[in-house]
């Protein structure tokens, strides 16, 4: 993913078995498709997409398959998780998507692309402001980046409910002092962000997603919070 550094093994996270959590990262990625796919109805099909902290990146998979003729890119910080995506997509036949091994806060690619998105991913980068300019700078003129981030509302409520249930939602398989280890950055208040602080960063008005999709989960509309940006 990103920046937790050597604090937070997301090799050994991605090798791992984390049943419940994997489920559920699947199961809303399937659901983020979906939604970005409204949007595209909405702004037109970008012809480039990027996922920062791609992860399984079950949502690339998925988009590219809905739109073979376009251009899709994965990043993440894990070789783990690049490798597995890989597979996943030669598995399923998918020939239109490129993984890569890169970093936030700065990112090394030198590509632009129309629609740039980082999804669960600023919430493990130290430097979350640097991140989010640096995903601005991948994003084509005239393009959209679509992000979500820390807020008040993580640090102060749902994070501390996470860690006191850690083993009913997912990582039963993993100690509360893993999860916490986590969920530092964001415990901490080390990288909270507002949706006002973003559209300031870059001068731009921010646009909640739920102003396309109004029909959209839940846990992608409050939980997450997905802001959207047009360059």
């Amino acid at each position: 993913m990103t920046d937790v550094g050597s604090a937070f093994d997301w090799d050994a996270c991605w090798a791992g078995n984390i049943a419940g959590y994997d489920s559920w990262s699947y199961e809303f990625g399937a659901k983020l498709a979906t939604t970005f796919s409204q949007l595209f109805d909405d702004i037109g099909p970008p012809k480039t997409v990027a996922s920062v902290g791609c992860g399984p990146a079950t949502t690339l998979l998925n988009l590219a398959e809905d739109y073979p003729e376009h251009h899709f890119y994965g990043y993440d910080i894990s070789p783990q998780a690049i490798e597995q995506a890989r597979k996943r997509r030669d598995d399923r036949g998918i020939e239109n998507v490129i993984f890569t091994v890169d970093r936030l806060p700065r990112l090394s690619t030198d590509r632009t692309f129309q629609f740039v998105y980082s999804i669960a991913t600023l919430h493990y980068v130290a430097e979350s402001e640097m991140a989010v300019r640096s995903l601005w700078q991948c994003v084509e003129p005239e393009g959209h980046l679509a992000v979500n981030y820390p807020t008040p509302f993580h640090q102060k409520e749902m994070m501390p409910k996470l860690v006191e249930n850690w083993d009913e939602v997912g990582f039963e398989s993993k100690s509360q002092q893993w999860v916490r280890n986590r969920f530092r950055l964001i415990l901490n208040g080390e990288n909270i962000l507002t949706e006002e602080r973003i559209g300031a960063l870059l001068e731009r008005p921010p646009r909640d997603i739920r102003t396309f999709d109004a029909e959209m989960p839940s846990e992608i509309g409050e939980k997450f919070r997905v802001t959207i940006l047009r360059k």
